[in-house]
């Protein structure tokens, strides 16, 4: 058996490329393929002062703020979720 690993900075069509297998986050897996966990969900941090965050209670604040963020290779940005109390908000 032979392997061969591609990585890639961009999204690829697995099907269309020829590929068997590929590895995303779960949120940018089209909706028609089939999808399996590879691993445990991970979680992100948000990382501020406690004056800041007493000063700025509701997560709306950060879209007029300067944050630094995660870019995915098709351009777009990782869009942020937050939960409070199990609830999203």
């Amino acid at each position: 058996m032979q392997v061969d690993l591609v990585t890639e900075g961009r999204l690829v069509d697995i099907v269309a490329e020829g590929f068997d297998l590929g590895i995303r986050p779960a949120d940018l897996v089209p909706r028609d393929m089939i999808a399996l966990p590879f691993g445990k969900p991970q979680q992100f941090s948000v990382v501020a002062s406690p004056e800041w965050l007493a000063e700025h209670p509701d997560p709306a604040d950060l879209l007029t703020r300067d944050c630094i963020r995660v870019r995915l290779p098709n351009g777009a940005l990782l869009r942020w979720h937050f939960e409070r109390s199990g609830e999203q908000v």
